[in-house]
């Protein structure tokens, strides 16, 4: 049996891989204004350093989602809804995290 073609595991892939994108995001995020000669390496690399977040997200995504279609378990609904409240817990915490950072680097 091909494991792409159940496509009961891809609601669970999709926030799975939308958790660790945006733990990814956030982290690149406040890594490269602290370290200059990382954000210099994303905008040489990639033309800007916020295309080079994205497409470095995107990278965490996609292969986050793939293995968990190969090896991971479709979800009953209740799992799901739980996997997606994490995924919203995430999402708030990683802009805050962002937002925080951001006001603290602006009046320091």
């Amino acid at each position: 049996m091909n494991h792409f073609h159940n496509e009961s595991k891809f609601p669970s892939a999709s926030v799975v891989s939308a958790f660790f994108s945006t733990i990814f995001v956030t982290s690149v995020t406040i890594l490269a204004e602290l370290v200059p000669s990382f954000k210099n390496w994303l905008a040489s690399t990639f033309y800007h350093h916020w295309i080079g977040k994205g497409v470095l997200t995107t990278g965490i995504f996609v292969t986050f989602f793939v293995f968990m279609v190969i090896f991971g378990k479709g979800l009953d609904d209740e799992r799901l809804a739980g996997q997606i409240k994490l995924l919203n817990v995430t999402l708030a915490l990683g802009t805050f995290v962002i937002f925080f950072f951001t006001v603290y680097e602006t009046f320091k």
